[in-house]
């Protein structure tokens, strides 16, 4: 965490907030400002420099009786918040506090930043697998002995990676699958041209051939709908069929 520096507010309108620094000590973008006094706790978040050493900041919390000449701090670090099982089944607003029991601060090991880059869909891909309430599986040995053994699978393994048998491990599991789902961005994505809009041309025939295995041989649709609502009426329906088919894939794998 860097040195933190004192500026002081000098204009207040609405939830934005001005606040003056000393020369070449201006807080980076992003960075939280605390402004305690006189019954004023507020953190607010830097969002842009504006020159003659001042900085534009967007408060947290409401600015009522905040006044100007009032200092704020510079924390030296973004915007912070609690992860990990701590927050399980909590409510928590931006600042990391809770919403559902206000009493009952949650007190986890670690505080991330609310700006820290989101995990690859590499790194995302293996946890479904061994998630209890996804696939439920005790590890990923029931997955790597499906893509190792399975004809259709191996062969593609092979064709892409170069590997067959036990030379594929998850980390090419985990390529596969991110690969995949990046033609399932949203935004006129590929897959949404091929599959929302009856685009054939929007995917390469190898694309197809993976799309009909997600769909129909790895049977991942039966969690992973892409149009839950169509497809089974509405979301409680969907929530329900999920249920049962995770657990049926579950047990089919062990």
């Amino acid at each position: 965490m860097s040195e933190q520096q004192v500026g002081k507010i000098v204009q207040i309108i609405g939830p934005v907030i001005d606040v003056e620094f000393e020369a070449g000590r201006l807080p980076e973008i992003y960075n939280a400002l605390h402004v305690v006094a006189d019954g004023i706790d507020v953190i607010a978040e830097v969002e842009q420099h504006l020159g003659e050493n001042r900085v534009r900041a967007v408060a947290m919390k409401p600015t009522d009786g905040m006044q100007r000449g009032m200092k704020a701090v510079d924390l030296g670090e973004p915007i912070t918040v609690p992860v990990g099982p701590e927050t399980l089944g909590r409510v928590l607003n931006v600042l990391g506090e809770p919403v559902d029991f206000p009493d009952r601060p949650v007190k986890s090991k670690e505080r991330w930043s609310i700006h820290r880059p989101p995990p690859s869909l590499e790194d995302q891909s293996q946890h479904p697998f061994v998630n209890p309430v996804e696939m439920g599986l005790k590890d990923h040995r029931p997955i790597l002995k499906i893509v190792r053994s399975d004809p259709a699978y191996a062969k593609a393994f092979e064709q892409v990676f170069g590997k067959k048998g036990a030379a594929i491990t998850m980390k090419e599991v985990e390529q596969a699958i991110a690969a995949f789902e990046r033609t399932h961005v949203a935004g006129d994505s590929p897959f949404d041209r091929y599959y929302f809009k009856g685009d054939a041309k929007a995917l390469t025939d190898q694309q197809k051939r993976g799309f009909d295995l997600f769909v129909n041989k790895g049977r991942c649709v039966s969690c992973h709908k892409p149009v839950c609502g169509e497809l089974r009426g509405s979301l409680g329906d969907c929530a329900v069929n999920t249920a049962w088919s995770r657990s049926q894939l579950a047990r089919s794998y062990t």
